[in-house]
């Protein structure tokens, strides 16, 4: 079984504890950890992109010369 050091606020080893081996002992898929994490992060980056249109464009639906 996978064993882990359980700390405290102040950084010093109290105790270990022990995992399950049906959930953190399962081989890790490093394709599948890469696809999850820039889904992840791409569901953060949504929705924040803007352009400008006609009416915030600076001179726009004017003739410049003449």
């Amino acid at each position: 079984m996978p064993v882990v050091d359980v700390v405290n606020l102040d950084g010093k080893k109290v105790g270990q504890v022990e995992l399950a081996e049906a959930v953190f002992g399962a081989k890790v898929n490093p394709h599948l950890l890469h696809e999850a994490s820039r889904w992840y992060l791409r569901g953060l980056r949504a929705g924040t992109h803007k352009t400008k249109d006609k009416s915030e464009v600076s001179g726009a639906g004017r003739k410049l010369w003449r």
